[in-house]
């Protein structure tokens, strides 16, 4: 399969590149970085280049069976990396690979997920994260409207622990759920896993780490 991985040098998008190189899928990786990953790889093409260039973009899943977006950012205050990014991939997608599948890391505590997080995730992503998860709940309004096959999944606090091959899914929103810890290689086994599989299309589920 062909899979597009956007933001593909670090955390998640990292780990998606090997495990699918390690299934045998031939990726294509964006990434203003890009250059940067393994060497000798001849089931990897490498794009240096943004998420948020519509040229980049169209480039990256000109091949594309499966999209994953994998993208995060330092900027606490006032970014639209996210917003940004669906309004680039949606027409992109639109006009290229309509029947793709996407799967976009959103977070636990975006949209209507919020009164779901405990009081001191809450007062975290209301004190430093606000402008990230309001601009991620924008992103996902904007995926939502489109008629592309996304998903929107939303990770706990991601781990760089080493994956346990064990978490939980949540599809929908339940009184007294706990979404805690995920590892950044889970995440990505699950994505690759969902790639085949298409459980959760247009839903937004919940991962967490199994206890």
């Amino acid at each position: 399969m062909n899979i597009t991985i956007i933001g593909a040098t670090s955390g998640v998008g990292l780990s998606c590149v090997k495990q699918a190189l390690a299934k045998g899928h031939k990726i294509t990786a964006l990434s203003p970085r890009a250059q940067q990953l393994l060497q000798d790889e001849p089931m990897l093409t490498k794009i240096n280049g943004s998420a948020t260039s519509l040229t980049d973009v169209k480039e990256a899943i000109k091949n594309a069976d499966a999209i994953l977006v994998c993208i995060n950012t330092k900027q606490k205050k006032g970014t639209i990396l996210f917003s940004e990014m669906a309004n680039v991939v949606i027409p992109a997608m639109q006009e290229i690979c309509p029947d793709a599948i996407i799967l976009v890391i959103s977070g636990f505590g975006v949209g209507d997920s919020m009164p779901y997080l405990g009081f001191f995730m809450k007062l975290i992503i209301k004190t430093l994260l606000k402008d990230q998860y309001d601009d991620k709940a924008i992103m996902e309004n904007l995926f939502a409207k489109s008629k592309l096959k996304w998903e929107m999944i939303r990770p706990g606090i991601l781990s760089d622990a080493l994956p346990t091959g064990k978490y939980q899914l949540f599809p929908n929103l339940l009184k007294k759920m706990k979404i805690g810890k995920i590892t950044k290689g889970d995440l990505a086994d699950f994505m690759l896993k969902e790639v085949d599989e298409k459980k959760f299309l247009l839903k937004t589920p919940a991962i967490t780490q199994s206890i």
